[in-house]
């Protein structure tokens, strides 16, 4: 995402799970972590002050608290835009998700998981690139599915126009579930919309889509490069190479000398883990992924 990189060196937010944890702590209600983690991850504004307001009926501490944070901070709705849909703001997180479970293991296991699991997500993603590439697809599937969505969507609106410079016009949504009609507005020059979503991935909502068909423009024009395929085989065209086996290494000049005066004392009994659990981590999950990293470590040393 080229055009926020100046943001994640420039710009220092709260992480949004960890605002929502230390709500939770605080006030240890699961109907407002409920209602703090739908208010921080609605796009549209006026959604956001209905959220809110419930909060306050429930409890009113429990909002002023909320209030005394900026809002640019933790919600996507206030956020102008800058997270694109991400709610953290902490990069490391991503480079936990690939070498998740790659912990209290021999050193010889992470070295091979931090190896080999790489190779493989790159591996995956170039697959998928060309894939993607065959199909004459323009864009990642993560965008192609939402614009194709919200193509199918866009059909439904009625548009009355106001201005041809701005490209400007109102839009009548109709629901089909009896929940009633809303009127939004959308500014293509400005590349805005009142509903939030199209500022929220930069991927056109179905109502720019719509307004665009009557102003004769083409709304995949208005999704930003960083989501096409060039962009994403750009992303993963580094290559691994594969590695020798011991025999066939550099000899080095140096020599590793074990000091068995320094030597970590360890107290009777189990071992006992100071890794603080978060509120959101899902044991199951955890779970899981350990059994898949012994089943990952079985087929590396079977290799």
């Amino acid at each position: 995402m080229f055009r926020h990189s100046n943001f994640l060196v420039g710009f220092i937010g709260f992480v949004y799970v960890m605002c929502v944890s230390n709500f939770n702590k605080k006030f240890n209600n699961i109907r407002l972590k409920d209602l703090c983690w739908r208010a921080g991850a609605e796009v549209n504004a006026r959604k956001f002050e209905r959220i809110m307001t419930e909060i306050r009926e429930l409890n009113e501490e429990a909002y002023n608290w909320l209030g005394m944070i900026d809002k640019t901070q933790w919600t996507l709705s206030h956020d102008s835009g800058w997270r694109t849909g991400i709610l953290t703001t902490n990069m490391s997180e991503c480079v936990n998700g690939v070498l998740k479970g790659a912990r209290r293991l021999p050193i010889v296991a992470i070295v091979q998981i931090t190896f080999h699991r790489p190779v493989r997500y790159f591996l995956e993603r170039t697959t998928r690139c060309h894939r993607m590439l065959n199909a004459n697809q323009e864009w990642a599937d993560f965008a192609f599915r939402i614009f194709e969505a919200r193509q199918a969507e866009a059909v439904h609106h009625i548009v009355q126009k106001f201005d041809y410079n701005q490209q400007s016009a109102s839009v009548l949504t109709l629901s089909l579930t009896g929940q009633g009609s809303h009127t939004y507005v959308v500014k293509l020059k400005h590349k805005t919309c009142s509903c939030g979503k199209w500022g929220t991935h930069g991927i056109p909502c179905s109502h720019a889509i719509q307004v665009s068909r009557h102003f004769g423009v083409n709304a995949s024009n208005f999704i930003p490069q960083y989501y096409s395929i060039r962009a994403y085989r750009k992303t993963y065209q580094g290559r691994f190479e594969p590695l020798y086996g011991e025999e066939y290494w550099d000899p080095v000049d140096m020599e590793l000398v074990h000091n068995p005066a320094v030597r970590v004392r360890r107290g009777p009994g189990r071992y006992v883990s100071t890794r603080y659990q978060m509120k959101w981590i899902d044991h199951k999950h955890v779970l899981a992924n350990n059994i898949n990293l012994v089943k990952f470590r079985i087929n590396v040393i079977t290799l």
